[in-house]
């Protein structure tokens, strides 16, 4: 094969170059532009709908049939965007990592499934427990509990307690000698 030729089929696979620059490293990457609009209306669909089971009457008559009565849509995932693109998660994760356009996208998308899962836990779509399992783990929210504390810290004297029958005197765990509460 001429060198002409080996070189110029080189440079139209290579995605990454070496540090010499000559050989091919890794894959070329399936990332395109398109996938930033892609993965935002992908989030706006949502998941699958959520149906319960609801019996309709019919006028007077006792029985009825049943049928699914849509309640809602579970929110989309990163993951189901992965799968339709035929691309591995982690390959999304790297992309938000080198392309700034497609981590804004990205970010947008989060948002929607944010929105999406607590507009859902709210209106009592899909469990409140899991959703909050759901909420800590995909989008950081946490139990927090504020504590203000303004002023001085202040402790009472140290207090030995008279011993009661058949039990030793009761210090509170200081080894300094502690004085008296009571007199007597």
């Amino acid at each position: 094969m001429p060198a002409l030729l080996v070189a110029k089929m080189a440079s139209s696979t290579v995605s990454k170059t070496s540090p010499v620059g000559k050989r091919p490293v890794g894959r070329p990457t399936k990332y395109h532009p398109k996938y930033c609009a892609q993965v935002i209306a992908y989030m706006e669909a949502g998941g699958k709908r959520v149906v319960k089971p609801m019996t309709l009457s019919h006028g007077l008559q006792a029985g009825g049939e049943i049928v699914d009565h849509p309640t809602g849509k579970l929110p989309a995932f990163f993951q189901g965007f992965a799968r339709k693109i035929k691309v591995a998660w982690s390959t999304l994760e790297e992309w938000r990592k080198v392309h700034p356009d497609f981590s804004d996208a990205w970010k947008d998308a989060k948002a929607i499934q944010l929105q999406q899962m607590v507009e859902g836990m709210l209106s009592g779509v899909y469990a409140q427990a899991g959703a909050i399992f759901a909420l800590k783990n995909m989008h950081g929210w946490r139990d927090q509990t504020d504590v203000k504390h303004s002023g001085e810290a202040r402790c009472g004297p140290l207090v030995e307690l008279p011993a009661a029958a058949g039990f030793p005197p009761m210090t509170n765990g200081h080894d300094a000698p502690a004085r008296r509460a009571l007199a007597g």
